[in-house]
């Protein structure tokens, strides 16, 4: 998201723009850059992601703390970050990570090449890497919210806009479902 909205500040030609946080879409918005207000299209949860079996028997974002657990988690500046960021102080769980990333997909990545031994990532990115996911509990658990716009300067508004339609419609609502969002 927010290596994306650098590139629409830019003029970069793009149509629409989908955001894990309404917090990264507000620079485009201020800009002029939206051609309507952004519409939550959809939630997620967040999971603990460890390695295949979870060779490490980690079961709680306790386990996160352990000195034995390499610990990788988007930074702050993304919006997994303050996810990641907000439902650790929820458990009032202090960590060490070995290392930030700038995206969501790096933390997945880094644990399923087995850089790091766990991390904080978003429900649906578990069915797009070899990795497995402890659920959160929900009193600890933050729901990501993905806002969506068609943008002003984009190579087809009209376009844009009936794709925004359609994502928000029934029809496009089920799809996300079936992706593991929440709608």
């Amino acid at each position: 998201s927010h290596t994306l909205v650098s590139q629409i500040l830019d003029d970069a030609p793009i149509d629409v723009i989908v955001t894990a946080d309404l917090r990264t879409m507000q620079p485009l918005v201020a800009a002029g850059k939206t051609a309507e207000n952004p519409t939550l299209l959809a939630r997620n949860r967040l999971v603990i992601a460890v390695d295949e079996g979870n060779p490490l028997g980690i079961s709680s974002l306790a386990d996160l703390a352990r000195p034995d657990v390499k610990l990788v988690l988007a930074g702050p500046e993304v919006p997994l970050g303050g996810y990641s960021a907000a439902v650790l102080e929820r458990a009032g769980v202090d960590v060490r990570p070995v290392s930030f990333t700038d995206n969501a997909v790096a933390v997945s990545g880094l644990i399923s090449i087995g850089e790091a031994d766990a991390g904080l990532v978003y429900q649906t990115d578990l069915g797009f890497w070899n990795i497995d996911g402890v659920a959160l509990p929900d009193q600890a658990n933050v729901l990501a919210e993905y806002y969506i716009a068609p943008l002003t300067e984009a190579p087809n508004l009209d376009g844009a806009r009936r794709f925004v339609e359609f994502l928000l419609s029934d029809e496009g609502r089920s799809l996300l479902e079936g992706l593991g969002f929440s709608v």
